[in-house]
């Protein structure tokens, strides 16, 4: 019910959430707003971070002040080619900011990958069955040119890369599919 941050000195402080769990209010400052937080992200700038709840994306701004980026807060799957404030999120996951402005939501019971534009318009990526199969995504990045992204998937033991050219197909990148802690040294896959 709260998110903190640490800081270089190490120093540890309250950034948003009042304590009480429950949905963000827009508007407020972090600290006088309620949360229900799932997983948190920082944009590349440094500054804004992202804050994962059960079906909404919210965003802390520079400012210290609250807004939602996607979802409306009741579970679903609507709403792709339209605003991401109005789409429905199910289970909202880990997020991986882009340095391109762009914001991409780990879908988590729905299995998908959600995108949303800078320009806030939310849509879901098209990706493979045998990806979707593997099961709920658990890690989420943007590799560092903005081309792909990496996925850690829940109990396959693999990580997936993805390119967003929407021609190329995704690969294992690391992992066997079998639990394990070997291979140092070798290929990743």
């Amino acid at each position: 019910c709260r998110v903190r941050k640490i800081d270089p000195a190490g120093i540890i402080r309250t950034i948003v959430g009042t304590g009480t769990c429950a949905a963000a209010i827009p508007g407020r400052r972090g600290t006088e707003s309620p949360i229900s937080s799932r997983a948190v992200s920082v944009a590349k700038d440094g500054k804004t971070i992202f804050i994962s709840t059960y079906a909404q994306v919210v965003k802390l701004d520079a400012a210290g002040i609250v807004s939602v980026v996607a979802g409306t807060g009741t579970a679903g799957a609507g709403g792709d080619g339209g605003a991401a404030t109005q789409a429905e999120l199910y289970a909202v996951g880990v997020t991986a900011p882009a340095s391109d402005g762009s914001l991409y939501i780990a879908d988590a019971n729905g299995r998908r990958i959600r995108k949303v534009s800078p320009e806030g318009v939310i849509g879901t990526l098209a990706l493979p069955e045998w990806v979707s199969a593997l099961g709920e995504v658990g890690g989420l990045a943007v590799d560092a040119d903005g081309k792909g992204l990496f996925l850690s998937v829940f109990w396959s033991w693999k990580v997936i890369y993805v390119p967003l050219d929407g021609v190329t197909a995704p690969t294992v990148f690391a992992g066997t599919g079998v639990q394990g802690s070997s291979g140092d040294g070798g290929a990743a896959t």
